[in-house]
C-alpha cells in the first residue's frame, strides 16, 4: 500500500470513521431552523456566530429531534436564576411565543456547547435510521438519548 499525500484523498477504507453522516429530511430541517435560530440569537447579544454556535444548533436539533418537534420556530435563553445571574438553559420552541398550545423543550447551556456537532449529528443520524425502520422501536433510542440528557 503506498502513503497517501495530505493533498490526496483515502480511500474510503482508510478514512478515519469522523465523516458527519447525512441527515433525513426532517433532521435537516430542523438543523438550519435551529442553526438560524442560534444565529438570530447571536445577532441579538451582539456576538459572531462561531463554532460554539454550531455545537448550540446541533444540541438543540438533537434535542427538538428526540423530543418530538416537528419545527423550531424559535430559539429562546432561558432567565437568569437566583444561583446565577446568567441563563443557565436555552429553549426550542414550535409555535407562538404567546400561545400556551405550543410545544417546547430545554436544555443545560453548558452541556450543549461541551457536546462535539459530529456527535450529536451522529446520534441524529442513529434516530432517523430507528424512525425510518420502525417507530416502535425509536422509542427505547428515545428513551435513552431523553435518560442521558438529563445527566
Amino acid at each position: 500500500m503506498q502513503p497517501t499525500s495530505p493533498s490526496q484523498p483515502q480511500p474510503a477504507a482508510e478514512r478515519p470513521e469522523t465523516s458527519i453522516p447525512s441527515l433525513s429530511d426532517a433532521s435537516n430541517s430542523l438543523h438550519q431552523q435551529a442553526l438560524a435560530g442560534v444565529h438570530a440569537l447571536d445577532a441579538s447579544l451582539g456576538r459572531a456566530s462561531d463554532e460554539s454556535s454550531q455545537r448550540m444548533a446541533a444540541s438543540l436539533t438533537q434535542l427538538a429531534r428526540t423530543q418530538g418537534l416537528d419545527r423550531i420556530d424559535h430559539v429562546v435563553l432561558g432567565l437568569p436564576t437566583g444561583q446565577s445571574p446568567r441563563p443557565e438553559n436555552i429553549f426550542v420552541v414550535q409555535g407562538a411565543l404567546d400561545d400556551p398550545g405550543h410545544l417546547r423543550a430545554h436544555i443545560n447551556i453548558e452541556a450543549a456547547l461541551q457536546q462535539p456537532v459530529a456527535e450529536s449529528l451522529r446520534q441524529i443520524h442513529q434516530l432517523d435510521r430507528q424512525l425510518a425502520a420502525s417507530p416502535q422501536q425509536a422509542e427505547p433510542a428515545l428513551e435513552e438519548i431523553q435518560r442521558r440528557q438529563m445527566v
